[in-house]
């Protein structure tokens, strides 16, 4: 099945739920105290702290929402338009922001499973990366070149 195929008002529903569900991802590590879980990644407990992955998630996430519901309001999605040369690298990076950070969570997750199951032969945690995976796939499929339609 191809984008073609599903209406495009459809797709940008879908595309709206995704950074929706960015928003609260974001939230959730904004908020998260530093060292309150021991399910965190090698990455998200060493690289950057936790508030900086929920300011990075939350921000990209928070402004391709808005610039896809109100900048680009009712313009069809399914045609190139002027409203969305104009805007639509701002959801275009948002896209490309998130695909970038969840799939360094997925990885991290993928091989903070394997190494667990290699030193303990304890086989866990899976939903994590699979989730983070398919999140960023979501969004990997809404990146688009410059003005063009969905």
């Amino acid at each position: 099945m191809t984008w073609r195929k599903v209406d495009p008002y459809f797709a940008r529903r879908i595309q709206l739920v995704a950074f929706g569900v960015g928003v609260f991802f974001g939230l959730d590590y904004l908020f998260t105290p530093s060292g309150s879980s021991a399910a965190l990644t090698y990455i998200e407990q060493s690289v950057v702290p936790l508030w900086a992955w929920g300011v990075v998630i939350t921000t990209a996430s928070l402004t391709g929402l808005i610039t896809e519901w109100r900048g680009l309001g009712n313009d069809y999605p399914g045609l190139p338009s002027l409203k969305r040369r104009r805007w639509g690298w701002v959801t275009n990076m948002c896209h490309i922001t998130l695909f970038a950070i969840l799939c360094v969570l997925a990885s991290s997750a993928t091989i903070d499973i394997t190494q667990r199951f290699i030193h303990t032969g304890q086989l866990y945690g899976w939903r994590t990366g699979l989730l983070w995976g398919g999140y960023a796939y979501i969004n990997w499929e809404f990146i688009r070149r410059l003005g063009d339609p969905l």
